[in-house]
C-alpha cells in the first residue's frame, strides 16, 4: 500500500552547457547513483552506505560534514590528527580534509564509498567534477565540465555510473539562442561525447536521473523550467522519447515512474509512462511541489507557502489511493524546517531558529511514518 507524506520548503531552480566528442561505442551501464530521495533541488545532504552527509559553507568556503546513523552528531569529514578544522570565525581552514572550497548548490552526489560533487575556481570560473572518499582523506578531480557566471544551481545536473559520468550543461545569454547537452564522460581516458543536444532561448536540460538503461532528463526554454517537459533518453538507441508536459519534478525507483504536473496532481507511471495513474489531486495550495520517494512510501514538499508564518495546515488537495498518515509542520512559529534528503529512516532537514541560528537535524521514519517532532543535532567541531 503506498503512503504519501507531506513536506514544506522553499524552491531553488535548477539547469545546465556543452563539449564534445564523437564515438559510438557500445554504452553499459551495470550501477549508478541513486537520486530518488532528493526531497529538495539545492541537493546540500545525501546518504551514504555507513551514514549521512552535509554540505555546509561560511563566507563563501565550503565543507563537508558527516552524521553516524547511530548518533545525534555531525562531525567535520577530515582524516587528520589534530586538525583545528576551523577558524575562529567558523570558516573552515584551507588545509583541512573537509574543505572543498566553492561549490555549486545542487551538486552532492554519492556512488561506492565516494562523495561527488561540482566545484568551482574563483579565479578562472571554471567548474570541474570532484570526488571524495568516505572519510575526507582522498580528493580527486574527475573531469572539467565549464564555465558559469555564478555558484547557482542551475547549469549542471549529473549521474555517476561504474563506466561513465552523465552530465548535463546548458548556460543561457539573454535574448540569445543557446545550446544546451547531454554528454557522457568516460571514466577511463576522461574523453567526451555529447549524446543529445537542444538550441532554444533559454535551453535547459536538467534534473538528470538514471534508471536501468535509461536516462531522464527536464527540457524547457524561455526560463520556464517549472513547466517543463520529461524525456526518457534510450541508451541502447541513442533516441530521445518524450513522456509528459508541464510538470515540476519527478522521481524514478526501479522500474516506477512518478511526475507532478503543475497545477494538476501527481502521477505513477511504468517507466515509459504508460500505465499511470493517479495518487494527488492538486488545488490552488498544491500547484507545484518536489517529490522524492524511499521505498514503497512517497514524499512530497509542496512550495506554495513557503515563509515563516506557513505550517502543514497550508497542505491540503485530494489523496486519491491513500489517507494522509502525518503531515510535519515544518514551519513552525521560531524555526524555519527546509527538507533536504529522505533517507531510509529519516528525513534530513536544515533548521533555521528566528531569532538567529543554523543547525542540522532530522525527522525519524518508523514504519513508513513520519515523526511530528524533529531532531536537531549538534554539529562537534
Amino acid at each position: 500500500m503506498k503512503k504519501i507524506l507531506s513536506i514544506l520548503m522553499v524552491l531553488l531552480g535548477i539547469s545546465l552547457v556543452g563539449c564534445s566528442k564523437n564515438k559510438t561505442e557500445k554504452i553499459e551501464v551495470n550501477a549508478y547513483s541513486d537520486s530518488s530521495g532528493y526531497i529538495s533541488q539545492t541537493t546540500r545532504a545525501i546518504e551514504g552506505k555507513n551514514g549521512f552527509y552535509f554540505i555546509s559553507t561560511k563566507f563563501g568556503k565550503s565543507y563537508i560534514e558527516y552524521m553516524d546513523p547511530n548518533y545525534d552528531e555531525v562531525h567535520i569529514l577530515c582524516s587528520k590528527i589534530n586538525c583545528e578544522h576551523l577558524s575562529h570565525e567558523g570558516v573552515i581552514l584551507d588545509d583541512c580534509d573537509a574543505n572543498i572550497g566553492s561549490v555549486l548548490y545542487n551538486s552532492l552526489n554519492y556512488f561506492e564509498n565516494y562523495l561527488y560533487y561540482i566545484g568551482r575556481d574563483s579565479a578562472s570560473y571554471l567548474c570541474s567534477l570532484y570526488k571524495v572518499s568516505s572519510d575526507g582523506s582522498e580528493h580527486i578531480k574527475v573531469c572539467d565540465l565549464g564555465i558559469t557566471p555564478d555558484e547557482s544551481n542551475i547549469y549542471f545536473s549529473y549521474v555517476v555510473t561504474d563506466n561513465y559520468i552523465f552530465y548535463t550543461q546548458s548556460i543561457g545569454s539573454e535574448n540569445v539562442k543557446n545550446d544546451a547537452s547531454l554528454i557522457k564522460v568516460d571514466i577511463k581516458d576522461r574523453s567526451k561525447e555529447v549524446l543529445y543536444h537542444y538550441e532554444d532561448m533559454y535551453a535547459a536540460l536538467f534534473d538528470l536521473k538514471i534508471s536501468n538503461n535509461h536516462l531522464f532528463f527536464r527540457k524547457s526554454s524561455n526560463n520556464n523550467l517549472q513547466y517543463s517537459q520529461l524525456c526518457k533518453f534510450r541508451l541502447a538507441d541513442r533516441k530521445v522519447d518524450s513522456i509528459v508536459d508541464n510538470i515540476c519534478s519527478y522521481t524514478i525507483k526501479a522500474d516506477k515512474l512518478t511526475y507532478w504536473k503543475v497545477e494538476d496532481g501527481i502521477y505513477v507511471s511504468d517507466i515509459d509512462g504508460n500505465n499511470k495513474s493517479k495518487i494527488f489531486i492538486s488545488d490552488k495550495n498544491t500547484m507545484l511541489g518536489n517529490i522524492a520517494n524511499m521505498g514503497e512510501n512517497y514524499y512530497f514538499e509542496n512550495i506554495a507557502n513557503t515563509s515563516f508564518d506557513a505550517t502543514s495546515e497550508n497542505i491540503s488537495g485530494e489523496l486519491i489511493q491513500d489517507k494522509l498518515q502525518s503531515i510535519i509542520q515544518l514551519k513552525q512559529e521560531e524555526q524555519m524546517i527546509l527538507p533536504l534528503y529522505v533517507a531510509r529512516d529519516r528525513v534530513l532537514v536544515e533548521v533555521w531558529k528566528k531569532g538567529g541560528g543554523h543547525y542540522k537535524g532530522y525527522y525519524k521514519i518508523q514504519e513508513g511514518i513520519l515523526d511530528n517532532n524533529v531532531v536537531i543535532v549538534d554539529c562537534i567541531k
